[in-house]
């Protein structure tokens, strides 16, 4: 159709804001490869339900806009780079025209309609605000040298030129509809799209629906569809191309792609008079915002048949000279597409958005390093620095993965009940432990056979706790103790990498099937040999765990003897085997390592018995797996978590978070202890129980299993980030923990029950003795964190840490005596005014009342992760001041066939009643209307004996509550629980 008038006006719809400083472009819109790189990853969502014609472009903030309509034309906006969508928008009715084009000089973003199928009146709409809303201005095009004002119907969205003489020049597809002589073209403009300019005509005619994109040298390449065919016998099935020099206004140097489909080979079936002579489909076309590097993406449908089918994604690094390799993103339905991909610095960068027609519209989003992944075309290769920053990238990724999400910082502590308890171990039990018992942690490695099935396990766990508190404290003589252990224990490896306790003739490797404690010595021995090379790297360190590692994988590996014959419960305590055996990988990165830690997975779900990941990917109870032994299960679990750190595989997470959901849900204690019960159809005492075999003066908290739980706790934290894992580590370790330990420094609990008649506090070198002090250790360890770009505080103990150079090296200072007081501050000193979040979680069982900033009140809400965040520049001496208020509550465990019971909690705190040993206990809650849900009707605070102390007295009774780890001591116990 034929407009020879001199112009051409349209409606445009405009948005409220400003617009911004005309002359350049707003910010940098190119940079490196690397964040388009890392681990593979695509999702696809449903993004319309009926429908057609899409466009898809990110706004200069970051905003996904998905545009679509055919009949009432609406968009649909992201702004967390593609998670998550907002509502439809309506924009105008008619058909989207495509090639909405965002001003990168303003940030505007311009939208065509047409009343119906072009030609037709044409309507433009801009935003100023990213999207969210459109209104309308005249603007007027400009026929071309043929005397035709172009239609703007189906084609992929516009550009703003970046290099060049043209520099922010905008431009867009069109083409004119001349029957069979129709062609593509394209207008531009030098005005932020208030006056456009016509091209000339692309230089193969019955071709339409095209797209542009501009390459590092400011050429522009243009790929068309090519719609008509006069005769089928004339149809060719590659995608048409052509070029233009001078930003737009003219094409040339036209050819055809030998690899890149133009679509279907023609609607219709390929018999009879369906032939219509309509061949290939709109496709869509981005280049990636990597600076000086023409990476180019084309979508389209790969299939040289008639039904628009198997939407597919190719890539070429050289400005679309060859494209070398492609992958199928969808394999049903797929028509029209279009593609753009992220700017830096926004929530979108890294990830290349492809919408579809698929049944309404689809949107996926993939990085390069998964299009990477997909065929080889044979068109070229890919080339060698796309490569190498792959395999970087990779490398990165994993490294992240490892890191986790939520990283903890170099913390020192500050006086505190935390403190004083990290201290009576560091001054007393750790010096205990290297001389106590005639030399009992490493005697059994010097003098074989040892004395005791698991005496080999001390020195690995040592290791691991006095590791950590060199490293907080610098203790000199610590130092040079941890030394001469790593080379005493070192001294007795044998030239088989055999480093147990037991004789020859009874060693794992000489009797597989064994129901002894040798692999689980191994487990420790790499544990605590491969903390201290952490932090003191020592090749002779790593090749002696190398040793024990091929001995276990010549023992146990492909081919060889089942480990889960190996050992206690179904082999559930060789299986703990596999956390150390990743630590090692994440060391090494040997494969083999990784290829044996599988190997492990794979005898543990073929084993009956045990079955770990498969019962807790069924979500079933942790009772059954290897009898419920509480602490290797949980020890597995550890395994599993480090095992997604370093393989991704979503498995191994949901296997952990399913069994802490589980135990979490009906094995812990108020105090934060798993309980275990021995029963009929478990071991003994330490195996999980079923929640309707619940009773607090039977069912024990092995400490071992209190410190697995509170480093599984840890893991978890550190990969997801969630608040939830650190107030349960939190709540275990000033409940069960603390109650365990006695506050000589020396004496552990090897067991604590919720209700007993007295603690039983021993100085003999016992697992839980040893394994107390690491979780002690470790929690210290996770006080402040890194995360998502900010700094996380896990708890908030006094504590004190100087940040990294990306948060200005300030230091911040947690100050209160949290959890003694529900009152805390933190302080910023030497900070410089970077800014940066920070960000705190609610204590268990409290209520945040007030934050105020220098003495200003200000209002939060919590992040998905469950933390308050607060985004600042921060200055020495500032100060966030924050109350809780700790709620008194309830909590009832009602077993199938006994009584029922209730505890309470102040805030962290389980409170319990100090019972003399041998006395005589009431029940004040029997025969009463008691009403769960009510505590404070039955409880009442009592005036402490001291300052900051927690005392709660039972209504109408002499009965007092404190907070359990003070309860009970030698001659007396803790009652948590009430019948009633």
């Amino acid at each position: 159709m034929k407009q020879h008038a001199a112009a051409f006006t349209l409606a445009i719809v405009m948005a409220s804001a400003a617009l911004a400083a005309e002359g350049k472009l707003e910010g940098k819109f190119e940079r490196n490869l690397e964040p388009l790189l890392g681990e593979p990853t695509i999702d696809i969502q449903q993004a319309f339900k009926d429908q057609r014609l899409p466009n898809v472009v990110v706004a200069t903030d970051g905003a996904v806009l998905a545009a679509w309509g055919w009949g009432q034309v609406r968009v649909r906006r992201s702004e967390d780079g593609g998670t998550t969508w907002g509502p439809e928008i309506a924009v105008g009715k008619g058909l989207l025209s495509g090639g909405v084009t965002l001003d990168e000089k303003t940030g505007d973003i311009l939208l065509f309609t047409e009343a119906k199928h072009p030609p037709a009146p044409l309507t433009m709409y801009r935003s100023q605000d990213h999207g969210k809303s459109w209104k309308e201005e005249a603007v007027v095009i400009h026929p071309d040298g043929n005397g035709n004002v172009p239609s703007m119907c189906m084609a992929e969205h516009g550009i703003t030129l970046r290099h060049g003489e043209h520099v922010g020049r905008l431009l867009r597809p069109a083409r004119v509809y001349e029957g069979k002589r129709g062609y593509n073209s394209a207008v531009y403009s030098d005005d932020g799209g208030k006056h456009w300019r016509s091209s000339g005509p692309f230089p193969i005619v019955g071709t339409g629906e095209g797209a542009v994109a501009e390459l590092s040298n400011g050429h522009v390449y243009y790929s068309s569809r090519n719609h008509w065919f006069e005769k089928e016998e004339n149809f060719r099935y590659q995608r048409p191309f052509a070029w233009s020099y001078d930003g737009g206004a003219t094409w040339r140097d036209a050819g055809y792609h030998k690899e890149l489909p133009d679509g279907p080979r023609y609607r219709g079936s390929r018999r009879g008079s369906n032939y219509n002579g309509h061949f290939g489909m709109m496709c869509g076309l981005a280049r990636l915002p990597v600076e000086n590097r023409d990476i180019l993406v084309y979508s389209n449908a790969d299939t040289p048949e008639h039904h628009r089918v198997r939407m597919t994604v190719w890539a070429s690094f050289d400005g679309g000279k060859s494209w070398p390799v492609k992958r199928l993103v969808f394999a049903g339905p797929s028509a029209y597409s279009s593609l753009d991909a992220g700017p830096p610095g926004t929530p979108a960068e890294g990830w290349i958005y492809l919408l579809f027609e698929s049944g309404g519209a689809k949107m996926a989003r993939f990085n390069l390093s998964w299009l990477l992944e997909g065929e080889k075309t044979g068109d070229g290769d890919v080339p060698e620095w796309v490569t190498i920053a792959s395999n970087s990238a990779s490398a990165t990724e994993a490294r992240k993965r490892d890191d986790g999400v939520w990283r903890p910082l170099p913390t020192s502590l500050e006086d505190g009940l935390l403190t004083q308890r990290v201290a009576c171990w560091e001054r007393n039990r750790l010096w205990h432990m290297v001389d106590g018992e005639g030399g009992y942690m490493l005697s059994g490695f010097q003098s074989r056979p040892g004395q005791h099935p698991w005496q080999g396990e001390h020195v690995g766990k040592w290791l691991h706790a006095a590791t950590l508190a060199h490293e907080r404290t610098g203790n000199e003589q610590l130092g040079k103790t941890l030394r001469e252990t790593v080379e005493r224990l070192l001294d007795a490896q044998e030239p088989n990498g055999y480093l147990g306790t037991y004789a020859q003739k009874s060693r794992f490797y000489s009797i597989p099937a064994a129901n002894h404690w040798d692999v689980w010595t191994h487990r420790y021995n790499l544990y605590g040999l491969l903390t201290h090379e952490r932090f003191h790297p020592d090749d002779r360190v790593v090749k002696a765990c190398e040793r024990i590692a091929d001995l276990l994988i010549g023992t146990f590996g492909e081919g060889k003897a089942d480990i889960t014959r190996n050992g206690t419960r179904r082999g559930i305590s060789s299986t703990t085997v596999l956390e150390s055996i990743m630590m090692l990988y994440e060391r090494t990165r040997e494969e083999r390592l990784l290829k044996f830690a599988e190997h492990i997975v794979k005898c543990s779900e073929n084993a009956p018995g045990l079955r770990l990941m498969g019962a807790m990917l069924k979500k079933e109870d942790v009772s059954g797996p290897g009898e419920g032994k509480a602490y290797q299960l949980m020890a597995n679990l550890l395994g599993y978590a480090i095992l997604y750190k370093h393989t991704g595989d979503h498995r191994y997470l949901e296997t952990a978070q399913n069994g802490w959901e589980n135990i979490k849900a009906h094995h812990i204690y108020i105090t934060g202890g798993p309980w275990s019960r021995h029963t009929d159809y478990n071991g003994n005492k330490e195996c999980f129980a079923l929640p309707r075999d619940f009773a607090p003066a039977e069912a024990v908290v092995e400490t071992c299993s209190t410190t697995t739980w509170i480093q599984l706790n840890l893991h978890l934290l550190e990969l997801t980030g969630l608040a939830r894992y650190a107030a349960e580590a939190e709540r275990a370790v000033f409940n069960a923990l603390m109650a365990a330990q006695h506050r000589d420094g020396i004496d552990w609990c090897y067991f604590t029950r919720a209700n007993e008649a007295y603690r039983g506090y021993s100085p003999k070198i016992t697992c839980c003795a040893s394994s107390g002090p690491r979780a002690l250790e470790m929690f210290s360890r996770y006080l402040i964190g890194e995360v998502d770009g900010g700094i996380a505080l896990a708890s908030l103990v006094p504590c004190s840490a100087v940040l990294p150079e990306a948060f200005g090296k300030a230091k911040i200072k947690v100050t209160g005596s949290y959890p003694c007081s529900p009152r805390v501050g933190i302080r910023f000193e030497e900070a410089g005014g970077k800014e940066f979040a920070i960000e705190f979680r609610d204590p268990a069982d409290a209520r945040l009342t007030s934050v105020r900033i220098n003495g200003d009140d200000i209002a939060l809400s919590k992040n998905d992760r469950g933390f308050y965040r607060i985004r600042r520049a921060w200055k020495s001496g500032d100060g966030i001041d924050i109350d809780f208020e700790y709620l008194l509550k309830s909590h009832i465990e009602a077993p199938k066939d006994g009584p029922r019971w209730v505890a309470f909690t102040y805030g962290p705190w389980a409170l319990a009643q100090t019972t003399e040993k041998g006395a005589a206990v009431a029940e004040p809650f029997v025969g009463k209307d008691f009403r769960p849900e009510a505590a404070s009707e039955w409880m009442e605070a009592s005036s402490p004996e001291k300052a900051g102390e927690v005392r709660f007295r039972i209504k109408n009774t002499q009965m007092l509550l404190t907070p359990y780890c003070h309860a009970g001591g030698r001659n007396s116990g803790p009652r948590t629980y009430f019948q009633f």
